[in-house]
């Protein structure tokens, strides 16, 4: 006896909240591309106006994302379009076979989107593991710990390339079990990386803030600022990338399924802007710091943060008030065997006529981390 079909008064109350769903987690990527767009731009026309290779390649690297994340925006809505138009605008055999046709015919672009969502990811954790190692690349556990990360997130996708077309990029539901565990170890491997970058920066900027203090007191530099940001916004980024670990999870212990999987549709929506969005709002709030002072009680700050090969980080400019002396004071402070040196060098213009002249207050600081 052949199987009944549904009808479609039955399947309609079925398929309108995954439609809703759709719509939702689509204006969601749309309001993300959005930011992602005018970041990009600011971003890339910032870094080529320094005329300098390692800000070319960030450029190259700041376009080469926004093109993949360009891709998985216009997939997304050409698979929505033709869903909505294969199964609502069709009138073609019953429901259930225009749903099961949608599906067949939408799946290789889904699949090239997840795809292309793992390259993106892979770039951008590369990047992120490059900058990373600059910064400590005095430390050389720091190489060879992002080193075996980012080689594990690169297996995991191979593999997982080389399972599907073996598999001939089969329904979810006939996907085998090692091409989902390869999907799985290259997602956790990435968030292990980002959150480790994310404890190597607040380590830094704890050790900056420990020692710059001892000079500057409670004032706050440029430097604490861009280290902040970055611990900041690493630590957004981990937290909408654990919901996505959700979906790896047995569905049977979560007693509201149906919720945290259009909890994690609409993250993994705003993850596939977001995962070349935030290096690239990082790269624009480094140059808008750099471009910028930042005002407190009674000095000016400036200074800039270099993720490549120099050993000058920073250097500071403060205004105070005149003091009849003249010294360079050289202090030097060794922190869990590595050498931080800061130079300060004061000199005082005298008076002139009974009038006060300006001190100006140059302080240089080196930090080898």
């Amino acid at each position: 006896m052949a199987p009944r079909i549904p009808s479609t008064d039955e399947l309609l109350p079925a398929i309108s909240p995954d439609i809703i769903h759709d719509i939702a987690a689509l204006v969601t990527m749309s309001v993300f591309y959005g930011i992602y767009f005018i970041l990009a731009v600011f971003a890339i026309y910032a870094l080529l106006k320094r005329r300098q290779w390692t800000s070319q390649v960030i450029a190259c690297v700041v376009l080469a994302m926004f093109g993949i994340s360009t891709f998985l925006w216009a997939s997304n809505v050409s698979v929505l379009v033709q869903r909505l138009d294969i199964v609502l605008g069709s009138t073609r055999g019953p429901l259930a076979f225009r749903l099961s046709y949608a599906n067949e015919a939408t799946e290789k672009m889904r699949y090239m989107d997840d795809l292309m969502f793992m390259i993106l990811y892979l770039i951008g954790d590369a990047f992120l593991a490059w900058r990373i190692v600059m910064l400590r690349r005095r430390t050389i556990w720091v190489f060879v710990l992002f080193s075996v990360l980012w080689l594990g997130i690169f297996g995991s996708v191979t593999g997982l390339v080389g399972c599907l077309i073996h598999t001939n990029f089969p329904s979810p539901d006939d996907l085998p079990h090692a091409c989902t565990n390869l999907s799985n170890a290259a997602w956790v491997l990435s968030l292990i990386l980002n959150g480790t970058s994310t404890g190597i920066i607040a380590y830094v900027a704890w050790k900056y803030r420990r020692t710059v203090g001892n000079l500057l007191g409670t004032a706050r530099t440029q430097v604490d600022g861009v280290l902040t940001t970055l611990v900041v916004s690493g630590v957004a980024y981990l937290l909408l990338g654990l919901p996505r670990l959700a979906t790896f999870a047995n569905p049977m212990l979560n007693p509201s399924i149906s919720r945290t999987v259009y909890a994690t549709e609409l993250i993994e929506a705003m993850l596939s802007q977001l995962i070349g969005l935030y290096p690239t709002a990082v790269t624009v709030v480094l140059h808008l710091r750099q471009d910028t002072g930042v005002s407190t009680t009674g000095a000016r700050h400036k200074s800039s943060m270099m993720f490549a090969a120099q050993s000058r980080s920073n250097i500071e400019e403060l205004e105070l008030p005149q003091s009849p002396r003249r010294a360079a004071i050289s202090s030097v402070y060794a922190n869990a065997g590595e050498m931080e040196t800061i130079d300060v060098d004061i000199t005082h213009d005298g008076t002139v006529g009974g009038f006060d002249s300006t001190q100006r207050t140059r302080v240089s600081s080196t930090m080898h981390v």
